[in-house]
């Protein structure tokens, strides 16, 4: 399985990596000794002449051959035994023999064919140098593998926990939605049931009050409805009376405010002047029949007033308790707004943690899949 083969390549890690770093110290140390020794190859190559007069050309290819290859050559240093500095002179050297000495082939078979000895010496060393290169590239190979295997493992153990960290939060999350949903809705059913039976019963008293004294107003108005009268007997006499205006306005009302009953006086006055305001015997009566009724507008006054009085203070109270359910309305409504608000910030957090999540567990499958390929070569067999 993919665990016990991690946990045996991981228990045999540090011993095959001292021991891939050793070997490939060892032939670093075999390619900077062959490179020294292909340094005297070429420096001795280099005093060789040829004195043939077609070989004067390829005299010149060579020195400018040796020339290069001394110059790069001299750049190899020997390289440190850790394994940033083998890798980056396993790497100059690749480079520097795929251009030894800048020649191109046709070139290397120019002077090939006048310093033909030579010239296969130089060869074979390249030839060797090149064979320890490729073992070194594999035990390279395999500690790259061993770091590969190491670092993929760190990777997948921070995404698992990057994935429980993200579980437990998104389940956290979901506690906090669910919260924040069960108190947006049982803000909505107490908006709904709001206690209104205080205001429906002053509702209910202050229209009953309103009823009485809407009967009393229009009893009263049956005898006190003589604003036709009333306006005769200010244009004919001329008079300037506050009073007499608002009985003409609205009988009832005025009543309500004529303290000192100036009503009576009124009609005791247009009955004095019945011929001068040519009324008729009708309108006598029904001013006559105000005075006879006089005790009982006074005592319906009363009532009137006590009514007046009875509704406001319903009025007021009504208000009160309306007031009182409107604001606590709207509290709640603002309670519930701030929940609905919170509870959109949580489902918005939730998604972002849920495609977070799906990423973490995505990159998760894919290091593990990298893990068990590379395990899969360490161990030269296929881990399930």
């Amino acid at each position: 399985s993919i665990g016990d083969a991690t946990s045996l390549i991981e228990d045999q890690r540090s011993e095959k990596t001292r021991y891939a770093v050793e070997e490939s110290y060892g032939r670093a140390l075999q390619i900077y000794s062959e490179i020294q020794a292909l340094r005297g190859l070429i420096s001795a190559f280099k005093n060789i002449k040829v004195e043939e007069k077609k070989a004067m050309a390829s005299n010149d290819v060579k020195d400018r051959f040796c020339a290069a290859s001394e110059r790069q050559l001299s750049a190899m240093e020997k390289p440190d035994k850790e394994i940033v500095s083998i890798k980056d002179f396993l790497d100059k050297t690749e480079k520097t023999f795929a251009s030894l000495g800048g020649l191109t082939p046709k070139q290397m078979m120019h002077i090939g064919f006048f310093f033909k000895a030579s010239i296969s010496e130089i060869s074979r060393k390249t030839v060797i140098v090149g064979d320890l290169v490729l073992k070194m590239k594999e035990g390279m190979r395999i500690l790259d593998e061993y770091e590969n295997f190491h670092r993929v493992r760190k990777e997948i153990d921070s995404l698992e926990q990057k994935v429980s960290l993200m579980e437990k939060e998104a389940k956290s999350m979901e506690n906090t939605s669910e919260m924040l949903e069960a108190d947006v809705k049982k803000i909505k059913n107490e908006i709904e049931s709001v206690d209104t039976t205080e205001l429906n019963n002053v509702e209910k008293e202050f229209a009953e009050s309103e009823s009485i004294k809407s009967l009393i107003e229009q009893d009263l108005l049956s005898y006190l409805s003589v604003e036709k009268i009333l306006r005769k007997l200010r244009h004919q006499e001329n008079i300037v009376d506050g009073v007499l205006d608002a009985y003409i306005r609205s009988p009832s009302a005025a009543l309500i405010e004529d303290n000192e009953l100036r009503i009576f006086q009124f009609i005791e006055h247009a009955i004095s002047l019945a011929s001068k305001l040519e009324l008729d015997t009708k309108n006598i009566l029904k001013l006559k029949r105000i005075l006879e009724k006089k005790d009982y507008i006074k005592e319906k006054k009363k009532e009137l007033l006590e009514l007046v009085q009875d509704s406001q203070s319903k009025k007021k109270k009504m208000n009160d308790a309306r007031s009182a359910i409107e604001e606590k309305r709207k509290k709640l409504e603002t309670s519930r707004n701030s929940a609905e608000v919170q509870l959109s910030t949580s489902r918005k957090a939730l998604e972002r943690i849920a495609a977070g999540l799906s990423d973490a567990r995505k990159k998760t499958e894919v290091s593990r899949n990298e893990l068990k390929a590379i395990a899969g070569r360490l161990s030269g067999s296929d881990i399930e």
